[in-house]
């Protein structure tokens, strides 16, 4: 097992962590979930407050999806990939959660501030950056590119 710590971040590499590690949360913990498909994500989209979205097979989200920007703690919100695609970046600060299992999110990702993901299929491609500008951000990989 590797860890690797910069700046408040941590990225934990091996499978014994990540096994015991479970993936979507309740939906019902949530004021709005939002299933792609059938719902539209589109460009430029902003997830409000006690969200989660779930990205599954054939669902697509416009380019720089993300959520909670101006930093809140409690936000609440869970991004979870099964599939599907999304264009040209995902962004997710504050307290949030996500979770890639599968799909592909095209050129960028960043979680800065206390985001937890867990990564273990899919792909993300060109850059992943992780911060820890407000609060500790980790990330757990089993797999995915």
């Amino acid at each position: 097992m590797a860890l690797a710590v910069r700046r408040g971040v941590w990225l934990l590499l091996g499978c014994g962590l990540v096994a015991a590690v479970q993936a979507q949360s309740d939906p019902g913990d949530f004021a709005t979930v939002i299933n792609v498909p059938p719902d539209v994500i589109g460009n430029f989209a902003n997830l409000d407050k006690n969200t989660q979205v779930n990205v599954f097979d054939g669902g697509q989200v416009g380019v720089v999806f993300g959520s909670n920007y101006n930093y809140d703690a409690n936000a609440n919100v869970e991004v979870n990939v099964y599939g599907g695609s999304i264009g040209e970046g995902l962004g997710v600060m504050g307290q949030g959660r996500v979770n890639i299992l599968g799909g592909f999110i095209d050129l960028s990702a960043v979680f800065d501030s206390g985001v937890t993901v867990r990564m273990t299929g899919g792909a993300i491609d060109t850059n992943l950056t992780l911060s820890g500008f407000d609060a500790p951000t980790a990330m757990f990989l089993e797999g995915g590119t």
